[in-house]
């Protein structure tokens, strides 16, 4: 069954609630003639006028949810409805990874088994290649495999292994290189919005297993069609065999022979290696400062020709802080506090001098740094808990750095994006996308997303998030942050 429209979904209520055009009209304060239009799919109400009708007429939370997804699609259009879509899902639910569990690596593979086997069935197939995977890392020297797997549709994380030893997951001690193909049109609703489907799959495989895990794409016109003709289209090679998967990963070919493996592991590293036919689909870092030093280099030149955008748990401390605050909170010793300290000045110089700038963070994540002082965006062994007196300065600069035309500050609204304390987004027209990710067990996870389509798709979800309330207004934020600079100036008051 289809799904209504808004002009249809919109009637529906009016006649559920036993009004007339007329008396909906009057009760949401506005026009009948354009009450009319909107039920005859003439016009699409605005934001007012939508909250106004939304206020009038008594739903469900069911109810009110299908409404106002009926009424972004009526307002957006197809493809800017479903990018938006696609962008909260991987902002909210990127943190939703994969954990690792201690255990015993298991005994190996018998050594005589056939040299060709054959399994079906989806399941059959999973624990297949995670067979196959246990028994590369438990293998001493280094070991590698490469992969080329559906990624848009098929999560690859099930084939890996979760279990950790000595407090690392045990992945990270097997290097994994796979070939994705993306589409050069992948904003478009023909392609599904391809690329976005493919980083929701992919980022929870470098959040668990770090650098040791690497993408490399290509652009195929539609990389999610590859002809009935395609028996065996996605492969694994490990040292000694290479398994063939079926299109749709419900079969599998296992071919256990060395010349055979190594045959196609030149061919995979070869293509992997064409720097203009296959490019690193992420740059990940190990700790945050290699991430300064990185953005220190690629995100500095012509400030006030780049843009940035940024959506974070927290507010960025970088962008109200000075050489004199840094100085007394960094924890680093030496050389290394010098070259610390001077890329974070760089950074913050360049992100106040942006051509533009919009960052939008969450109150919960303001409440907690007023609370505690702790910074999430860096790791406690780098940066000290801000004094009050300190957090009281970083708020002051942020109502003054608010002033400035260039940049626009929000709080996000906590009914339209939940944001968690693990991932903050950060965009600039010079680097691309930057995600960090933050685990208590393996700390902060940086990583780097350069291909164009992506970094477009988030740039589109950022822009719109004023327009569609996602975030408070400019003069609703700056209320929020001076109500909390005094309250905590109160109670610092009251220590002394």
């Amino acid at each position: 069954m289809d799904e209504k429209t808004f002009a249809e979904l919109l009637e529906l209520h009016i006649r559920e609630n036993g009004y007339t055009n007329y008396e909906a009209a009057k009760e949401a304060g506005i026009g009948r003639v354009n009450l009319q239009r909107y039920l005859s799919g003439a016009r699409v109400p605005g934001i007012e006028a939508f909250e106004a009708i939304l206020k009038a007429l008594p739903m469900s939370r069911k109810e009110r949810e299908e409404f106002c997804a009926s009424y972004e699609l009526a307002a957006d259009g197809k493809d800017l409805y479903y990018l938006r879509h696609f962008v909260r899902g991987i902002l909210e639910n990127a943190a939703d990874l994969c954990g690792t569990e201690v255990m015993q690596i298991l005994g190996g593979i018998p050594e005589n088994q056939e040299k060709v086997q054959i399994v079906d069935g989806k399941l059959a197939v999973e624990r297949f290649v995670w067979g196959g995977l246990a028994k590369s890392m438990a293998k001493k020297g280094n070991v590698s495999a490469l992969l080329y797997f559906p990624a848009e549709n098929f999560f690859p994380g099930r084939f890996l292994p979760t279990y950790s030893v000595d407090g690392d997951s045990v992945v990270s001690k097997l290097k994994i290189t796979q070939m994705v193909p993306l589409a050069k049109r992948a904003d478009q609703a023909e392609n599904g919005f391809y690329n976005l489907r493919v980083l929701k799959n992919l980022i929870p495989l470098y959040f668990q297993v770090g650098s040791s895990y690497e993408t490399r794409y290509y652009y195929q016109d539609r990389p999610d069609d590859l002809g009935a003709a395609a028996i065996y289209p996605y492969y694994a090679v490990f040292e000694d065999n290479v398994i063939l998967f079926s299109e749709d990963m419900e079969h599998a070919v296992q071919i256990r022979d060395e010349e055979f493996a190594k045959k196609y592991r030149v061919m995979f590293l070869m293509a992997a290696g064409q720097k203009n036919a296959a490019r690193k689909l992420v740059t990940f870092f190990e700790d945050t400062a290699e991430l300064l030093w990185y953005l220190a280099e690629h995100d500095m030149e012509r400030c006030d020709e780049i843009e940035r955008y940024s959506v974070e748990y927290q507010p960025c401390f970088l962008l109200a802080a000075d050489r004199e605050i840094i100085s007394a909170v960094v924890r680093l010793d030496g050389a290394y506090k010098n070259a610390f300290l001077e890329s974070a000045l760089k950074r913050a110089d360049a992100m106040r001098r942006s051509a533009r700038m919009l960052h939008y963070f969450t109150e919960e994540g303001l409440d907690a740094f007023i609370e505690n002082g702790i910074l999430t965006e860096y790791p406690e062994t780098y940066l000290r808990p801000l004094t009050e007196a300190e957090r009281i300065l970083v708020l002051d600069r942020f109502l003054e750095i608010a002033k400035q035309e260039n940049i626009t500050i929000g709080i996000i609204r906590p009914d339209h994006l939940h944001l968690k304390r693990s991932i903050n987004v950060y965009l600039s027209s010079a680097c691309g996308l930057n995600m960090i990710l933050y685990d208590e067990k393996q700390g902060l996870r940086n990583m780097i997303v350069e291909e164009h389509s992506i970094y477009h798709a988030f740039k589109t979800f950022i822009l719109r998030m004023e327009e569609k309330r996602d975030v408070l207004s400019h003069e609703e934020t700056e209320a929020v942050l001076k109500e909390k600079r005094e309250k905590l100036w109160r109670q610092m008051e009251l220590k002394k």
